[in-house]
């Protein structure tokens, strides 16, 4: 029953004899250690926890609006990267935007198609991903994972107590008064079944991409509709929906991105404009800039949009990829879900003010180094994690493919690109997933293979 709680957090304190099956005669501090789960997890995480404090929300938008700012984007771009493309593009996450649409349905792939198909009818081009292979990087998976059987445990807990409940309002004895209070719980106890068993569905099938691209093939979706719009052919991404869109968003081959995890503008920069709330009338979307984004709005339409004014923005500004993702680690996204212990997002705000004079590259350094003294409990103690382990956690996004699954079976290493348009020349073993035929592995920090219940393929 704790086995929930143990997969959320593997990375943090639990004893290492609970969980973990080291090799003989290896000690691995637990605070320096990374936990790598032994078999790809499936659901998508929302990423991080901080979004509003440090995002602009702006809603009450119409279609019609997020077109004009896409437009702005084209007309802003050089021809080059837009091969002179006249209608804006929105790369979709389906693995996030399905849990939004599909949850409820009966045909969560159809919801997905449908939602696809709707923007499409508005004149956008839309880039459907999916993901591949879940890396072992993505600690949020095994969050999501545990929240998904602990939903199942749940249930059955809960069964259990409804029989023992439904038992005891067979006897003839008990009083009105007790029936009553029997009968309220029996009710209670049928709702929280329900919830907890919806929870603990996966509802994205095994084979997403495929029946996918044959929903929308089979509504002739891929042709260009009377508006001008149409739906691109699916992408699988090697590993994560995410990156494969990062690297689509860096290329110039989209202007808008479709998901509500906030990583996106937060890893990407001011520029990128994620939408945020995509059905119903009233659309949202976020930035970590909101300006320049409304600013290509007709006036009319600004009017009418509420803008929801972060408390801290501190990402607004910040041209220093590597920078911005490690603000993001400390505070706690996908790769280090947690975050560093003791660094909320007013320290964060307030200490890269401090060191923000000296340059992106000299800040970075001073905020990593300050992330592992903020760690340690006391002053004397040993920091949550090392230097490394952080460092590892940051390399955990900036190295992580964004190239396309290969059609045919090859050695995917061939073809991998990088969010930074560049190659890892030297990758820790945590990593190494991510490496080119040509990159060194280096030892790293420490790794722990889970051998808990997270092992289990059926999970």
């Amino acid at each position: 029953d704790n086995f929930a709680t143990r997969c959320r957090r593997t990375h943090r304190t639990i004893p290492l004899t609970s969980i973990y099956s080291p090799k003989p005669h290896t000690t691995f501090p637990k605070h320096h250690h990374l936990c790598v789960p032994s078999a790809p997890l499936e659901i998508n995480t929302m990423g991080g926890r901080y979004g509003k404090a440090v995002l602009s929300v702006s809603s009450g938008l119409t279609r019609a609006d997020v077109f004009d700012i896409g437009l702005d984007r084209i007309r802003s771009t050089p021809p080059a990267s837009t091969n002179n493309r006249r209608r804006p593009t929105i790369a979709i996450d389906c693995n996030n935007v399905i849990h939004v649409v599909g949850r409820k349905k009966s045909d969560p792939v159809a919801a997905v198609e449908n939602l696809c198909d709707e923007w499409a009818q508005h004149g956008f081009i839309i880039i459907p991903v999916v993901d591949g292979t879940r890396p072992v990087a993505k600690q949020a998976t095994n969050e999501h994972r545990a929240a998904r059987e602990k939903s199942r445990i749940s249930a059955v807990s809960t069964r259990q107590k409804l029989r023992q409940v439904t038992e005891s309002l067979l006897q003839d004895e008990i009083n009105s008064a007790t029936r009553k209070e029997l009968e309220d719980s029996r009710k209670s106890m049928e709702t929280a079944i329900k919830t907890a068993e919806t929870r603990s569905i996966n509802i994205v099938p095994g084979e997403f991409a495929k029946q996918l691209e044959g929903a929308l093939s089979s509504i002739s979706a891929h042709d260009v509709n009377s508006a001008g719009g149409a739906v691109c052919k699916v992408r699988t991404a090697e590993f994560q929906a995410d990156s494969l869109i990062n690297g689509i968003y860096l290329d110039g081959e989209c202007e808008l991105i479709m998901s509500n995890d906030i990583d996106f503008p937060v890893f990407l920069g001011d520029e990128c404009v994620a939408i945020k709330v995509f059905t119903g009338n009233s659309i949202s979307i976020s930035s970590t800039s909101m300006e320049h984004a409304l600013s290509c709005m007709r006036k009319e339409s600004q009017a009418e949009v509420k803008i929801g004014v972060p408390t801290t923005p501190l990402f607004e500004g910040i041209t220093n990829q590597r920078l911005r993702v490690l603000l993001a680690v400390v505070l706690g996204c996908d790769v280090c879900t947690g975050g560093v212990r003791g660094s909320g997002v007013e320290k964060v705000a307030a200490r890269l003010k401090e060191v923000n004079h000296a340059g992106e590259g000299s800040a970075y350094n001073q905020m990593l180094e300050w992330a592992v003294q903020q760690s340690k409990p006391s002053k004397n103690a040993v920091a949550q994690y090392s230097k490394e382990v952080i460092e590892a956690f940051v390399d955990g996004v900036m190295w992580e493919p964004t190239n396309q699954l290969p059609e045919k079976e090859t050695d995917a290493r061939e073809y991998r690109t990088y969010m930074n348009g560049t190659h890892p020349k030297t990758l820790p073993k945590y990593l190494e997933e991510f490496a080119l035929p040509s990159t060194t592995i280096e030892d790293g920090p420490p790794i722990l293979q889970c051998k808990g219940p997270c092992a289990n393929a059926e999970h």
